[in-house]
């Protein structure tokens, strides 16, 4: 299957030889918008892009289907049209989702018939969610299937932290300035902040570079003062103060926190899901510490092969690549027994699961007050209950 991660390094060198489909998925909205203008400058002369390129909105109709002509149809005879001076017609189907089952697997039985000349963009949008299950039209396998056979599926999912860091130097450096490791940390935890995943969002990361660039003016360098007047509420400043306070049991700072980062201007749902993962691995750091200081092997190189055999790669990378970090979890584990470390992880999974409008019903053992999927509660009452845990 000729499938690539858009988000990640593979990005530098797309789209290569151009292909006669492309179906762009994901749920990064930036990353699609960038992928498409790629395509587009490698397929089209920039004299003759009026001519030679085409764009069939399906969600502005439903399901493409106008005056009676089957969508389908219109859109495999507009990508076997010939170009007029251009290298390839292009042709950009968005919100291809929204087309029925039987029709998407209409279309992907027309996309091995079209000619070297063509080059189809099918975009699907963003699955949409309701109370933590996917609602709406989705891209059927068959369809997935047949681009990848025809061409390639490019998946613009939120990219990682080292993308992201990649992709800030690179609009910096561009602009012909310079800035430390503190500041694209600082862009970084922002940009995560705004996506709510384990990745970031690249539109967000974007904007909040180019307003630093903008605000530092004629200077060559970007400092750590500039970004945070220009960055209100920095995201990862805040999270780590809470993670600190959780394992100090202090609830008025860890709540404090909480609220800061709830009024940073981002979403709700996407600074609890953010936080529900740094949190749970805080508590894994901690389990961690506490086990190597039972152990005695806390900070004392290479680990015995009985406990790298049990640990996995992120802990073990931890413990030896950044033991001197453990005494750190080691006392704030000293403050809770393993029996609490143990309800702590789950309390943390159960509020995650409440956010997303799931039920886990008696399963884990642990409760909370019933405050619905409200994003904010859930993490202020989890956080509460986190510093409290038996007591």
């Amino acid at each position: 299957m000729a499938e690539i991660a858009y988000g990640k390094s593979a990005a530098d060198k797309f789209p290569g030889a151009l292909s006669r489909v492309y179906l762009i998925v994901g749920g990064d909205d930036a990353l699609k918008r960038e992928a498409l203008h790629r395509l587009y400058a490698a397929a089209l002369d920039p004299a003759f892009a009026d001519f030679d390129r085409e764009t069939i909105d399906l969600g502005a109709g439903g399901d493409g289907n106008d005056g009676g002509e089957d969508p389908v149809v219109k859109i495999l005879s507009a990508a076997s049209a010939a170009p007029f001076m251009s290298p390839r017609r292009v042709v950009n189907v968005l919100s291809v989702q929204r087309l029925a089952k039987e029709r998407q697997e209409a279309l992907a039985n027309g996309l091995a018939r079209l000619g070297e000349l063509s080059c189809l963009i099918l975009v699907a949008s963003a699955q949409e969610f309701e109370a933590g299950r996917p609602k709406g039209k989705s891209v059927e396998n068959a369809l997935r299937k047949a681009a990848a056979a025809a061409g390639v599926v490019v998946v613009c999912d939120a990219p990682e932290a080292r993308d992201l860091r990649s992709r800030a130097d690179a609009v910096i450096a561009g602009s012909g300035k310079s800035a430390p490791p503190e500041v694209i940390e600082i862009l970084v935890a922002r940009a995560s902040a705004a996506s709510g995943t384990s990745g970031g969002d690249v539109n967000t990361l974007i904007n909040e570079t180019q307003k630093l660039i903008a605000y530092v003016g004629d200077a060559s360098a970007i400092t750590v003062h500039d970004a945070r007047q220009v960055i209100a509420h920095v995201s990862q400043e805040n999270i780590f103060q809470l993670l600190d306070a959780i394992g100090a049991r202090d609830p008025k700072t860890a709540i404090a926190r909480v609220d800061a980062m709830l009024e940073s201007g981002d979403k709700a749902e996407g600074v609890a899901a953010r936080t529900f993962v740094m949190i749970q691995r805080h508590f894994r750091l901690m389990a961690l510490a506490k086990y190597l200081g039972d152990r005695r092997d806390a900070g004392r190189g290479a680990l015995p092969a009985d406990i790298q055999e049990m640990l996995s790669p992120e802990l073990s990378s931890f413990a030896t690549g950044q033991a001197h970090r453990l005494q750190n979890y080691g006392r704030q584990a000293s403050r809770f027994s393993w029996s609490e470390i143990n309800h702590a992880t789950q309390r943390i999974l159960l509020s995650d699961l409440m956010t997303k409008g799931i039920a886990p019903g008696d399963t884990l053992g642990v409760h909370a007050p019933m405050t619905g999927d409200d994003a904010a509660t859930n993490l202020r009452v989890l956080v509460l209950d986190l510093c409290r845990i038996g007591r």
